[in-house]
């Protein structure tokens, strides 16, 4: 009796303890091939492929593959495995999972983030799941998780609603030094135009603007000194002194 009364209390307790849960590895690259199914050709393809989405659109395209996904079912891991990973940008919400699992159950899960879902919505992703899961069923793995990867990639990058421009390669560089240095000139420029006060050719005082008119690409500012009262015009085209003259 008293065997009895322990074996129900041992079981009381177990079931009232928390269930730990499975541990999920670190990603490997855009394509964590844990299953060891994906051809090295194909690997690289989907490498290259996620980062080229990423540059483009800010979103992120990640591949996994397992061999087991217990105590989960394939959709629940795919879920937990995307918002431990934290795929896509934290303020947009913008990434993807795809999911090949083996067991339980051989599956293959698409999990979306927020911010694409009026791109991928459920029934877009279950069309691009039934289009390439043949090359999956033929043992074509890497190929059949590229092509899904490929046409996710498009859609999200094609769409432009996470365009990204990055300053990654040289001649972007240069480009952005251009644009600042042009920048600063023309400010200065302005800057020491609306500082400009000419000398009074008589006694040398800094004189000040009375008045400005402008007709066509021309202009007219009449200077005052403060000291001596004397008047000077100078005539501008399009912002820029071209003749002074004395009145």
């Amino acid at each position: 009796m008293k065997t009895v009364f322990w074996c129900l209390t041992i079981v009381a307790l177990l079931s009232v303890l928390p269930v730990a849960t499975a541990a999920f590895p670190q990603p490997q690259n855009y394509l964590s091939d844990f299953a060891g199914v994906v051809e090295p050709e194909w690997a690289d393809a989907i490498n290259r492929l996620g980062k080229g989405v990423e540059t483009n659109s800010s979103a992120q395209v990640f591949v996994v593959t397992v061999n087991d996904t217990t105590p989960y079912s394939a959709k629940d891991y795919a879920t937990t495995l995307f918002n431990e990973w934290g795929v896509g940008t934290e303020k947009d919400d913008n990434g993807v999972l795809v999911l090949l699992a083996f067991f339980p159950q051989r599956r293959i899960e698409i999990e979306t983030g927020y911010g694409v879902e009026g791109l991928l919505p459920d029934s877009k992703v279950g069309r691009i799941r039934d289009q390439y899961t043949p090359l999956l069923t033929a043992g074509n793995y890497g190929e059949g998780l590229y092509r899904m990867a490929e046409t996710i990639g498009e859609t999200i990058a094609g769409s432009g609603e996470f365009a990204a421009w990055t300053v990654d390669t040289p001649e972007k560089i240069v480009a952005l030094l251009l644009v600042v240095i042009f920048f600063i000139f023309v400010v200065g420029a302005i800057a020491a135009g609306l500082r400009y006060r000419p000398r009074c050719p008589d006694c040398g005082e800094k004189m000040n603007v009375v008045k400005t008119d402008r007709s066509g690409g021309y202009g007219v500012t009449v200077y005052v000194c403060p000291a001596c009262g004397k008047k000077v015009k100078k005539q501008t085209h399009s912002g820029w002194f071209v003749v002074a003259g004395a009145g």
